[in-house]
């Protein structure tokens, strides 16, 4: 039911109905505006391009996590052999694992906080403390990298660095195309 300009209620039916004071121009009426000539589809075109489009970023996205998994897999692997047939870890070996755990402190004091950044951050600081204490304790233990593990360094910071670049895209269309 909407309130016709002549003061009745009428069934809505299929009708599309426009309630705006400024763009409307009837003379009529200046606050209602309806559509009956043309189908829903027509207003909703532009609904189903965005999620198509938002469709294709997710694939694209979901990709390039496969894609960073595969390298994690990889240095994972790379890593073991190495400390295998050395009995060292790489440099920045102990960091990973301190920021690692420092993320995981930051979690709970995120949902503590209820703020988000706030928490990572002091995660990360957490991190980052323990990381490079147990690296100076355990300077004695650690190697310089091999080729192999700074090539591969440097193709998943490729990865992932696309994936920052995406998820800043994404953000920018959302806050201009207001989503």
């Amino acid at each position: 039911m909407f309130l016709h300009p002549n003061g009745e209620y009428r069934p809505v039916h299929s009708q599309l109905i426009l309630v705006s004071n400024s763009i409307c121009k009837s003379r009529q009426s200046n606050l209602l505006k309806t559509f009956n000539h043309l189908p829903i589809d027509y207003y909703v075109k532009g609904y189903k391009n965005r999620y198509m489009t938002f469709d294709i970023v997710m694939i694209v996205i979901f990709l390039l996590l496969l894609a960073g998994l595969a390298m994690s897999y990889f240095a994972f692997k790379l890593k073991k052999q190495e400390y295998e047939a050395t009995g060292k870890y790489p440099r920045g070996h102990y960091m990973g694992q301190g920021l690692a755990i420092g993320i995981a402190i930051g979690i709970p004091i995120a949902f503590a906080l209820d703020n988000i950044f706030f928490g990572y951050m002091v995660g990360l600081v957490i991190g980052t403390v323990i990381g490079s204490r147990n690296e100076s304790k355990h300077e004695h233990e650690l190697r310089p990298l091999t080729p192999r593990e700074r090539e591969l360094r440097k193709k998943t910071i490729l990865i992932f660095g696309a994936l920052f670049a995406i998820g800043l895209f994404i953000f920018a269309a959302m806050v201009y195309f207001n989503f």
